[in-house]
């Protein structure tokens, strides 16, 4: 498992983190397979557009110790496997998968969709996560007044403003730097936490917990990111069926987009065998997560 570090002191941003190494886990259950031996079955694997990430069941999840069901707004999981051909070559087989969410109002979801179809989202560069920037204490979070111009509803999507239109992104990141004036804390940090707009609107509350936890006035886990006290990557969750009412009392739509990339490599002078990237789009249907996925063949330069 590994152990806790604790983070102590009166610099200390108020959390136990677990360090511990990226894995399967319940809120990431899925490993990607490296499939084939010889050149031919590797190429087949690369370029196998069935062969990527079943997102309608990696975006809403299932904690199996209390069957609480969860939906998935923001992580990153990367995977990677060294296939040796021969004595002296080794192909790499990579491959790696994004999710990001946004909210928008019910009537400009047609709209959102129709501007986003076919859209390349590895960058990142449609949905900007707001950072805290290493600049306060996540017990200050989101009160004080250092954190005020974090980003509620926007009007402009992409940081090249290619569109406009109002949406919200539903988490941010709480980032702390270890430093030279700092020595409470053994390493640096960053964490998911939700965004001001969510804990407002359900009235959350981290209660000064080291959990990475957010409570509605219930004492109910609303948000989290399970990464701080179990092993596994990074992710933000929010609880399903809060959301889903909130959604729907708001007349709000949850959208998520996708995108990954399966590569292959050598060590050889022929370096890169190409790229499959995938992207895509999906939102709620009565409770049902559909969507559509899109492919682009990167073959290497000069092939």
């Amino acid at each position: 498992m590994g152990a806790h570090k604790k983070i102590t002191g009166p610099l200390a941003p108020a959390i136990l983190l677990l360090c511990l190494p990226r894995s399967k886990c319940w809120w990431h259950p899925y490993d990607f397979p490296f499939n084939g031996k010889s050149n031919d079955e590797l190429e087949s694997w690369l370029w196998d557009e069935e062969i990527i990430p079943p997102f309608e069941s990696l975006l809403q999840v299932e904690n199996p110790i209390d069957d609480k069901r969860w939906l998935v707004l923001h992580g990153y999981v990367n995977f990677r496997n060294e296939q040796p051909i021969d004595v002296d070559k080794t192909i790499n087989q990579k491959a790696w998968y994004r999710i990001h969410s946004c909210i928008v109002r019910r009537k400009d979801l047609s709209r959102l969709e129709e501007q986003l179809r076919d859209k390349d989202f590895r960058n990142s560069r449609y949905i900007n996560i707001d950072s805290t920037f290493h600049q306060g204490f996540l017990g200050e979070y989101p009160w004080h007044q250092m954190y005020k111009s974090m980003k509620r509803w926007t009007g402009v999507l992409g940081d090249r403003r290619e569109f406009e239109i109002d949406h919200l992104v539903p988490t941010a990141i709480y980032e702390w730097e270890h430093g030279s004036t700092d020595y409470s804390l053994e390493a640096s940090l960053s964490i998911y936490v939700p965004s001001i707009e969510v804990v407002e609107s359900l009235e959350l509350s981290s209660g000064h917990s080291r959990s990475g936890e957010w409570k509605n006035d219930k004492g109910n886990t609303i948000f989290c990111d399970p990464s701080v006290i179990s092993e596994g990557p990074s992710c933000a969750l929010m609880e399903s069926e809060a959301l889903v009412t909130w959604l729907a009392a708001d007349d709000l739509e949850l959208v998520w987009l996708v995108s990954g990339e399966k590569c292959l490599s050598s060590e050889s002078s022929t370096g890169s065998h190409g790229n499959l990237v995938y992207n895509g789009m999906y939102k709620l249907i009565n409770g049902e997560i559909k969507g559509n996925i899109w492919f682009k063949k990167e073959s290497p330069d000069g092939i």
